[in-house]
């Protein structure tokens, strides 16, 4: 389980509007789970990191993050979603 992974995931839910309802239909309790059905493998706690990063709550990118930007990530579409996504407002 990496970060890379939870990344990847929160990205397929941004741009995924069924996958979007899921996540919000079954909050924080439920988001690993929803993660696994989707193919990925990532705990809460990497979900958090990943949130934390994209909303500038973190002073430092992880490798994963630097890979992700360098490979063209668009992280104002996953910001925005996070930001929209009030189920995730407990996680942090």
């Amino acid at each position: 389980m990496t970060s890379s992974q939870a990344l990847a995931f929160l990205k397929h839910v941004a741009e995924d509007e069924t996958l979007s309802q899921q996540v919000r239909q079954g909050g924080t309790a439920g988001i690993e789970s929803v993660a696994r059905e989707a193919g990925y493998e990532c705990s809460l706690d990497e979900i958090k990191n990943v949130i934390a990063q994209v909303r500038g709550e973190s002073m430092q990118l992880s490798d994963d993050m630097l890979d992700a930007v360098a490979g063209g990530l668009n992280t104002t579409d996953l910001s925005t979603f996070i930001e929209d996504l009030s189920s995730f407002d407990d996680l942090l």
